[in-house]
């Protein structure tokens, strides 16, 4: 709307936004953080699929690549997508925290749900609205999200000295 009305403006459209890649500070009261600390502390990590992936991106190469694109009066009224070229499925998630914590067992998704939900302090409980009571029923179709394509924003950010960090398993 603010563009439409004449004022000068950029469209950032981050992945989901996590930690500085370097010393991994973060939000911890975010949902992914939350998620990740709420499994921790069930000691259970869900047996569901998880069709679509999460494209995170550290905080500190978002916020230097808005800050690189908005010093550049001639990408005014562009959108740029600020997301990691490969998503990182939940599997890939859960395998990460298996492997990192291996007293977390794998349960069901309603047992799962159903100890966070029994748990007034786990740090998932704020969020447990978002999940469903139930897992959905094997062969469901996956929800179909949009793909971004990021390659105009990172060679923008290429050329501002800006790199994007791949996002590893230790990161």
């Amino acid at each position: 709307i603010a563009a439409s009305r004449g004022i000068p403006a950029i469209i950032y459209r981050p992945g989901t936004i996590m930690g500085d890649s370097t010393t991994g500070v973060a939000s911890l009261d975010d949902f992914v953080p939350s998620l990740i600390r709420g499994c921790m502390q069930s000691g259970y990590v869900p047996e569901v699929e998880v069709n679509n992936e999460l494209h995170f991106m550290p905080v500190d190469y978002v916020s230097r690549s808005i800050v690189a694109i908005s010093k550049r009066q001639e990408l005014v009224g562009r959108v740029f997508n600020l997301i990691n070229r490969h998503g990182t499925t939940g599997e890939e998630l859960w395998d990460s925290l298996l492997k990192f914590d291996p007293t977390l067992r794998r349960v069901s998704y309603d047992t799962w749900r159903s100890h966070v939900a029994g748990d007034s302090q786990n740090a998932l409980t704020r969020y447990i609205a978002s999940f469903p009571e139930r897992a959905a029923p094997a062969g469901e179709e996956p929800l179909v999200r949009p793909q971004f394509d990021s390659e105009q924003t990172l060679s923008i950010m290429r050329a501002a000295g800006v790199d994007r960090p791949e996002i590893t398993e230790p990161l």
